[in-house]
């Protein structure tokens, strides 16, 4: 078959320039400002439009146009190659149980494990290893040369690099057959405050005997560039992508074989709820991979970046957790999408314990469901060609290299942390997203918004037990503010558990009465609104049935054990309604606090000083809301979790 397309089946649709869609566009809009209405600001000042065509990428053919496996990568570091790689992490305490998990994953469609040794979150103190034998107990039965095994040890990566090889030997595989990885990454231990920099000499002695050890064994990832903890302590994808560059250029700087020690690193991404975005990201990854390397004089079969995906914490949460299930379900397909090599998903439990069969079950078939009943693994970049797609590639591509370049002026990576610079720059992106959170411009669905009301989550937090301190080395001198790992979620969880603590140790659970009354359609959106920011912090919301008058609405109330009762109404309505409200609050015994759904702001002042104690509006930040309405009727709620 001719590839020629024929030019006769596109007569009867001539092209349509862009100033007709715009022009239709404007129509629509009916006079609104186009770039207010539909072009919106990501995190990373990146000013996206509402569509994309051909002259949007035509400056980026050599991007676009080359095939997977061929540079810059941006499609794929492999032509032909289908699919990714199904890992699931275990992160049992006991060596022994998470061998028991470990080849029960792989029994059940997982074809790699990780053992994940290190703290992770919630309950999920990570697995015991402090000795060779416990190691050997955590791989017995598992041939690390029919699926890859990996450690991800943190800060102990060096100690059980040694011990895995140790223990490949005495079992008599053969090393060029081994598969996995081990996650020495001490730019990362540093970066988190749980290595200390002993200096460039030690830094580069320690490096090289590590890659020694594992020299052995060719087929074992002996480095890992853990870019993923500046997602999950509340950075942009830009800045994830120039700290992986960054990482990797002291890295190969610190070696006497640049493409030797390419060829030994895997990159680890975690995957956000910015869909396109962290598609592009990965795609990008591999094209800046492949230029940094460059720079080193790395050949072009060691310059294909290694990606390993794993769906993030940072928007997991404690409360309603199976939503956890759709937003791992999203990151995974992205992941996908981006060209990652190997993924892991992020069991919806963890947040709060340590995995369960149940979850982990779940956090697999997720993964087997994309590739095998999707088909996902049955096409290679399927995004290519995207005219989206392939701007942001490179929109991530030179953000990120200008940000990288900025870093290796400072002197590298390791400079930069020192100097606090990174950090800076991850907390400034933070406090941006903790206030979306807090504001819910940022919605995580269960927790500062749509809450489900009948759930209680107190007994279902695990507290693991202390680790020993063997495995937890902390340095004797920091000499900066660590990075600080952290999910979105836990100040919004952290008022609702002290709620759920206090009511468990004999205090009253808060009852919050919905007074509606006057016109329909506004009392019901605004019982609604209350319903959804209050029910957040674990109160009891009874709705009223539609008051007649305010008298017979507060009677109701009262009656219903009210703590505090909200009016619903109009604005217009409000001048009538509130101050009567306020006068008859006035004469109750006890007083239960007085809210106003809205902010009049012709009336908020009379209201007031009439006897409003607060008003609740779309506007007002929702996490302080909640945590004044805390204090002011739970004062014994604590935020201490467990």
């Amino acid at each position: 078959m001719s590839d020629k397309v024929p030019e006769k089946l596109f007569e009867e649709f001539p092209p349509v320039p862009t100033e007709a869609w715009l022009a239709e566009i404007q129509k629509d809009l009916k006079g609104a400002d186009f770039d207010k209405k539909l072009v919106w600001k990501s995190p990373e000042r990146i000013r996206v439009k509402p569509f994309y065509r051909r002259e949007d990428v035509s400056a980026l053919r050599p991007l676009w146009a080359s095939l997977p496996g061929e540079e810059p990568f941006s499609r794929g570091g492999e032509r032909g190659r289908l699919g990714w790689s199904i890992r699931q992490d275990v992160c049992a305490q006991d060596p022994a149980e998470a061998n028991r998990q470990a080849k029960d994953a792989l029994m059940r469609g997982a074809e790699a494990v990780a053992f994940v040794t290190q703290p992770v979150s919630g309950g999920c103190a990570g697995v015991y290893l402090q000795t060779p034998s416990d190691l050997a107990a955590a791989m017995e039965g598992i041939d690390p040369t029919a699926a890859p095994v990996d450690w991800e040890a943190g800060s102990l990566s060096d100690r059980v690099a040694a011990w895995f090889a140790s223990e490949v030997e005495r079992l008599g595989y053969d090393p060029a057959a081994v598969r996995g990885a081990v996650g020495y990454d001490p730019i990362a231990d540093l970066a988190l405050g749980t290595r200390a920099f002993k200096g460039s000499d030690d830094f580069r002695q320690d490096l090289r005997s590590h890659l020694a050890v594992l020299s052995r064994l060719p087929r074992v990832k002996a480095l890992e560039v853990h870019s993923g903890l500046i997602l999950e302590s509340g950075g942009t994808t830009v800045q994830e992508l120039a700290f992986a560059l960054a990482a990797g250029a002291e890295y190969l700087a610190a070696v006497e074989d640049p493409a030797q020690a390419a060829s030994a690193i895997r990159v680890e991404a975690a995957i956000g709820p910015n869909f396109f975005f962290e598609v592009a990201k990965l795609r990008a990854l591999r094209v800046l991979w492949d230029r940094m390397t460059a720079a080193f004089g790395v050949p072009e079969a060691a310059r294909r970046a290694t990606l390993h995906a794993r769906t993030c914490l940072w928007n997991k949460t404690i409360f309603d957790p199976y939503v956890n299930l759709l937003r791992a379900t999203t990151e995974t397909l992205a992941a996908a999408i981006g060209g990652a090599d190997s993924i892991s998903v992020t069991p919806f439990d963890m947040p709060y314990e340590s995995p369960s069969d149940f979850a982990q079950r779940l956090a697999r078939n997720t993964q087997i469901l994309a590739r095998e009943e999707a088909r996902f693994g049955k096409v290679q970049d399927p995004a290519g060609g995207s005219y989206y797609v392939e701007w942001l590639t490179e929109q991530l591509a030179r953000q990120a290299w200008r940000l990288f370049q900025e870093i290796e002026a400072e002197g590298g990576c390791i400079k930069a942390l020192e100097a606090g610079t990174i950090q800076r720059r991850v907390a400034e992106a933070r406090a941006e997203k903790e206030e979306q959170v807090a504001q819910r411009r940022i919605v995580l669905v269960g927790t500062n918004n749509y809450p489900n009301l009948k759930e209680t989550m107190l007994e279902q937090v695990a507290k693991p037990e202390p680790k020993p301190a063997s495995l937890c080395p902390v340095p004797e001198a920091p000499t900066f503010e660590p990075l600080r790992p952290y999910r979105a979620a836990e100040p919004f969880e952290e008022v609702r558990l002290g709620v759920e603590r206090a009511v468990r140790e004999g205090a009253k659970r808060p009852v919050i009465y919905l007074l509606t009354i006057g016109n329909l359609a506004m009392r019901k959106a605004r019982a609604n609104f209350v319903l959804n920011l209050l029910g957040c912090a674990g109160f009891q919301i009874v709705e009223g049935p539609g008051a007649s008058d305010v008298e017979s609405g507060l009677a109701e109330a009262l009656a219903a054990g009210a703590d505090a009762v909200v009016l619903c109404s109009s604005d217009e309505e409000y001048a009538t309604f509130g101050p009567q409200l306020a006068e008859a609050v006035s004469k109750a015994s006890p007083r239960p606090m007085l809210v106003l759904a809205g902010y009049p702001q012709d009336l908020v002042e009379t209201l007031r000083q009439a006897g409003f104690d607060e008003f609740v509006h779309v506007r007002a930040n929702a996490l302080d809301t909640l945590r004044r309405f805390q204090r002011r009727l739970c004062p014994t709620a604590t935020t201490e979790r467990g």
